[in-house]
């Protein structure tokens, strides 16, 4: 599963949907996490699948180094 926590894939995301990550990511709002999830799992259900279990794991250090600057 986690082959797909790939710098292209966080790439492959909008702007806009980076920004949401982030601010999710920073904020630990799960309400704004799981929004962010359905939002990434329309295009790429596995990509969030994998971002959802980062979270579950409170594993965010590994979320935020992967999303573009």
């Amino acid at each position: 599963m986690f082959q797909v926590l790939t710098t292209e894939n966080f790439q492959a995301l909008s702007p806009e949907l980076q920004q949401r990550l982030r601010q999710a990511t920073l904020t630990s709002n799960k309400q704004k996490m799981a929004e962010v999830i359905r939002a990434i799992a329309e295009n790429n259900p596995d990509f969030s699948e994998a971002i959802a279990t980062c979270f579950q794991n409170f594993e965010y250090d590994k979320i935020l180094s992967l999303i573009p600057q």
